[in-house]
């Protein structure tokens, strides 16, 4: 069998190609380590919109007014962008209404005066 022998002058040319190539490599992944880091904060600095109110109702029919359990304020801090009062109805349902209005305010007067019975 017959050794192949190489010169020093090839294997410093074979050394820089594989040096080249990893360090491509490491660049690429350090890139998209960072591009993924970028991503995470963009996504958690939007906040979530699972549990805020978007929009107003505005009114409710006498049938649903029934039906409300419950109801917590919703402030603009945090997450959501707008005020509201959020009223639990039976069947697990959610309605935003305006707190500023009037309709609203006596509806959160009926409720408390319910619980407190």
């Amino acid at each position: 069998m017959a050794a192949t022998v190489y010169s020093s002058r090839e294997l410093n040319k074979t050394e820089k190609t594989v040096d080249h190539r990893s360090s491509n490599t490491m660049k690429f992944q350090a890139l998209f380590f960072l591009l993924l880091l970028a991503c995470m904060h963009l996504s958690m600095a939007q906040g979530s919109y699972g549990n805020c109110c978007l929009k107003h109702v505005a009114g409710l029919k006498k049938n649903t007014k029934r039906n409300v359990m419950s109801y917590r304020i919703q402030e603009t801090d945090g997450d959501c962008n707008i005020k509201a009062v959020v009223f639990m109805l039976k069947k697990r349902k959610t309605v935003c209404a305006n707190p500023s209005q009037k309709w609203v305010q006596n509806l959160m007067t009926v409720v408390d005066k319910q619980q407190s019975n």
